[in-house]
């Protein structure tokens, strides 16, 4: 979804499947392993929801090792930083645009400080 009138569209389209007295689950079933992910799935697409779309933003990229491979998680470092470096990452992403995220930036400036300033 591009905008706002298309995702305002894809809410009606939901809303509409979920009020329809037609649409039923049935409550005695339980799905387990593929068998309910294909269920879901299916209720998705009934509800005409891009499953496709659904399915490519499943959470953050992963990057270094994890990349490539759903279900491995990327290693994190969680830092604190002052007011001032958080106005400057969040600038610093802004001015550059095209999606970059303050992850980005933070990423790549650690890779450029590690890069120059550790020998092996």
């Amino acid at each position: 979804m591009n905008n706002a009138d298309e995702y305002d569209a894809y809410l009606a389209r939901l809303d509409g499947w979920v009020a329809d007295p037609a649409t039923t689950v049935d409550p005695s079933t339980v799905h387990t392993g593929e068998a309910s992910r294909m269920a879901a799935r299916q209720m998705l697409v009934e509800a005409g929801v891009d499953v496709e779309v659904v399915e490519r933003r499943g959470g953050r990229p992963r990057v270094g090792d994890g990349a490539g491979h759903p279900g491995r998680r990327s290693p994190r470092l969680n830092v604190a930083v002052s007011a001032e470096v958080h106005d400057l990452v969040t600038r610093a992403a802004a001015a550059r645009g095209g999606g970059t995220t303050r992850s980005d930036i933070v990423r790549e400036a650690l890779d450029e400080y590690l890069s120059t300033h550790l020998t092996g």
